[in-house]
């Protein structure tokens, strides 16, 4: 059985692998493909779209009792417990999204520089990530491309994904 375990704003998520205990982040075309051919809990997919995403904090306990116990004490429907792999399991919806910035920016050894923008729109270079702008994930993919396509010295321009907890 697969879970959300964590669910982020830009269509990106965390699965769970029940079976396995292992995770692995997806982005939105990945869980596209994995919804269409997996029952994935918190995710809906119908043919090339995402319809919604929740994550679900998973708990396991080793006997139906204790599982009752924290279903009853918690105030959650019984029909959000199920028994795999040798444990009762209670999902508990989250009800939240993780933020997340893109940032535009290159690479040159260990040296990271940064797109800004001053009070005029006029770009910016910076190495401080708290002085760049930051995009949502189409605007910094399309910013990064004229950047590259722009590029007199054959800058490399790519898109930096960060998680805002």
């Amino acid at each position: 059985m697969y879970v959300v375990y964590q669910a982020y704003d830009d269509n990106t998520a965390e699965i769970l692998d029940i079976g396995s205990y292992g995770r692995k982040l997806m982005t939105e075309q990945e869980l596209i493909i994995f919804g269409n051919k997996h029952d994935v809990l918190g995710l809906s997919v119908s043919g090339h779209k995402i319809n919604y995403i929740t994550a679900y904090n998973c708990l396991s306990f080793s006997s139906e009792e204790e599982a009752n116990e924290y279903i009853k004490y918690n105030n959650l429907s019984y029909q959000n417990k199920r028994y795999m792999c040798g444990y009762w399991w209670v999902f508990e919806k989250k009800n939240n999204k993780i933020h997340v910035d893109y940032y535009v920016c290159n690479y040159k050894g260990e040296e990271v520089t940064y797109v800004g923008e001053d009070n005029k729109g006029k770009t910016l270079y910076t190495p401080y990530i708290q002085a760049a702008k930051s995009f949502n994930k189409k605007e910094a993919g399309e910013k990064a491309a004229l950047m590259r396509k722009n590029s007199k010295t054959g800058t490399y321009w790519t898109t930096q994904r960060v998680v805002v907890s």
